[in-house]
């Protein structure tokens, strides 16, 4: 399983462990940097201006600063006792889903993450979740055998719409990307 984002001139590979590659000159890609996490698996990535976001196998989400690519700071981590799915970057807010759910958090300030909202998905009878993306007002989230969606216009109110569910093989259901 490979992760792949770019920020201008750099791309951000992710497998067992986060690759930074120059990547100004696609003749000429040169690794930059590479960061091994507590010697577990990053399973989700995304990066948001100099702001690079990551989760895996024993948190949900760590924001590290990339204005240096050769010297990459972590700022800040939330969820130590999660196994990350996937997280999306719609700044302010971070949207990660995991082992137990999907948690919405304020990272204006990148120091300290707040959690503004958190649904625990095992209600719905399911415990793998895998994918989140969240267009305009409405977040989805897809695992075991369902695709959910919840409406995330007010944080104070987040409102569960509906689902759909697939009545073949578990887990069918593993990627959103809505255009």
């Amino acid at each position: 399983h490979y992760e792949i984002v770019s920020n201008q001139d750099y791309t951000f590979l992710l497998h067992y462990s986060l690759s930074i590659l120059n990547t100004s000159s696609p003749n000429s890609i040169s690794l930059l940097n590479e960061i091994f996490v507590d010697n577990k698996r990053i399973r989700a990535i995304d990066v948001e201006d100099q702001i690079l976001a990551y989760g895996g196998d024993n948190f949900l989400i760590e924001l590290v600063n990339i204005s240096n690519p050769l010297s990459p700071q972590i700022l800040s981590r939330f969820g130590e006792s999660y196994i990350s799915g996937d997280l999306q970057i719609v700044y302010p807010n971070a949207y990660l889903v995991g082992s137990n759910g999907f948690s919405i958090l304020d990272i204006s300030n990148y120091s300290n993450p707040v959690e503004l909202y958190s649904w625990d998905l095992v209600d719905f009878y399911d415990f793998t979740y895998s994918d989140i993306f969240v267009n305009g007002s409405y977040l989805y989230t897809t695992g075991g055998f369902g695709f959910y969606v919840f409406n995330i216009e007010d944080m104070s109110a987040v409102k569960y719409l509906g689902r759909y569910f697939s009545s073949h093989y578990r887990n069918t259901i593993r990627t959103v990307d809505i255009k």
